[in-house]
């Protein structure tokens, strides 16, 4: 009997530009349902940060920053992929965006002093946010964090050996999936809005924004404390807790 050929596997199916639009929740335009100024796609990376305190210095690695200090936050130092600045008084956000937008870069800001990207990790903060690449904080240079709290605003930016070491030293981790999830609660709103052809005002989508938010850094903080573990097991605890009760709930395949 002669053999049978296997299958050719298929190429992978690429979505088109409307059918992409579709499943991110965007309008056939392409154009948001809501024009969002600030940055909404980054709110708890920024607003979370800017809720500690009138004096507190922070940190931060994010190409092309857009801090906002309206709440008191000194910001001392910035980075991108050229290196890092760093000023004891506080930098002037506004000025480095437009030196940004000049230059392509932060290094050679006037007032400022160039620092390695290294250094920038090591300075003694209050709050340091790794905004923009993975990896960036590991076991080789995790017992050099001096920051209090660290918000990761990057998806994954500090690797699992380091996430042991920073928590040992009582150093508290806002992890990715919460610190960073504006964007995508912000997505999940235009598709309601969609849905409902109903348009939500800006100040209505950040109170919506920041009460979703809130309810989740306390579902998680929550769950860090009743296991004794670091928020960053605790937030895949919380996400799988609610993973679970949904499927019981719903089914495995719901229709």
């Amino acid at each position: 009997a002669k053999k049978k050929k296997a299958p050719k596997s298929k190429a992978p199916q690429v979505l088109s530009k409307e059918e992409s639009e579709i499943v991110l929740g965007k309008p056939p335009s392409g154009k948001p349902i809501t024009k969002s100024k600030g940055n909404l796609s980054r709110p708890a990376a920024g607003k979370l940060v800017m809720k500690f305190g009138q004096k507190e210095k922070l940190g931060g690695k994010h190409k092309g920053v857009s801090f906002k200090t309206r709440k008191g936050a000194r910001i001392v130092a910035i980075g991108d992929v050229s290196g890092a600045v760093f000023c004891g008084d506080g930098l002037d956000v506004a000025k480095a965006v437009e030196y940004v937008k000049e230059t392509g870069y932060v290094k050679g800001m006037p007032g400022t002093e160039s620092i390695t990207n290294e250094e920038l990790l090591a300075l003694d903060v209050d709050v340091l946010i790794p905004a923009a690449i993975d990896g960036v904080i590991t076991e080789k240079n995790a017992n050099n964090v001096k920051a209090k709290i660290i918000a990761e605003g990057a998806n994954g930016p500090i690797t699992k050996e380091a996430i042991e070491i920073i928590s040992a030293k009582g150093t508290f981790i806002i992890p990715d999936i919460l610190c960073n999830a504006g964007g995508v609660i912000v997505s999940y709103f235009e598709w309601v809005q969609g849905l409902q052809n109903f348009f939500w005002g800006l100040d209505e989508i950040n109170k919506k924004l920041h009460d979703i938010l809130v309810q989740a850094f306390a579902t998680v903080a929550d769950a860090s404390d009743e296991f004794n573990i670091d928020m960053k097991k605790a937030a895949f605890i919380a996400a799988l807790r609610r993973l679970d009760q949904a499927m019981r709930i719903r089914g495995l395949f719901p229709a």
